[in-house]
């Protein structure tokens, strides 16, 4: 463990027993923390577990890092892997390999880019929220944007939200196939407006949609209007 004039370095293994408060943390060993860390910026090229809470302007995780208690962030960078036991804020969010956060998610921009998997035991909310890989949500999905534009299967609980797109996209320099399974599966989606293709939904209730290829709706209740792809199926259409 080396200490510098703006903050501390952690090279091999070490437990910290102290509470930290400290400009710069970088953890390029592995490192347990028995009590709150806060800090302006955090960087886990190791491995990192963080017992009680933790707070950083800047989290940067390329290696793994698992946080038992609450995560407080204002920006969070995840080419590595992130698990938040607690709940967890952020202002914008971007993972690029894997993420498992157990307590409610809130966030104003998420992106999960097409090589990430997220996974939200409970509620995920947010302003926007871009999924180009692999959303699972047990919960609910309350945000004013949802875009899902991707390949690989999303499944979410329930959907509230002011605008929903879901694409089939493939990542760029990957061959495009035909999609042989829904993009986004849901149980239940409140939206004012929705632009849909190979999505599976059981009740669906909107103001205006655009149900396009590949999507499945068991039930469809709208407000003013509906466009209904010849590929696509809904079983029950009702006007509200």
């Amino acid at each position: 463990m080396n200490n510098s004039f703006n903050g501390l370095v952690i090279e091999d293994q070490h437990t910290a027993t102290q509470p930290l408060h400290l400009q710069n943390l970088q953890v390029t060993g592995e490192c347990y923390f028995m009590e709150t860390v806060e800090a302006d910026r955090i960087e886990i090229t190791g491995g990192a577990i963080f017992r009680e809470f933790a707070t950083c302007d800047r989290l940067w995780i390329s290696g793994e890092a698992r946080f038992m208690q609450n995560l407080l962030a204002e920006t969070i960078q995840v080419p590595g892997i992130l698990t938040v036991l607690g709940r967890c804020w952020a202002d914008v969010a971007v993972f690029e390999k894997q993420g498992n956060v157990q307590g409610t998610f809130s966030t104003g921009r998420l992106l999960v880019k097409s090589a990430a998997t997220l996974e939200a035991t409970q509620k995920l909310k947010g302003d926007r929220i871009t999924v180009q890989g692999q959303l699972l949500a047990n919960e609910q999905v309350n945000c004013r944007e949802l875009e899902v534009l991707s390949c690989f299967p999303s499944r979410v609980h329930e959907v509230n939200s002011d605008h929903v797109k879901v694409r089939y996209v493939t990542p760029a320099g990957q061959l495009e196939m035909t999609c042989a399974a829904p993009i986004l599966t849901v149980s239940f989606m409140d939206v004012t407006e929705a632009d849909l293709e190979y999505t599976h939904v059981e009740e669906l209730f909107c103001d205006s949609a655009v149900i396009g290829r590949g999507c499945h709706i068991q039930e469809l209740i709208y407000r003013k209007g509906v466009e209904i792809d010849s590929g696509a199926v809904v079983e029950r259409l009702l006007k509200a």
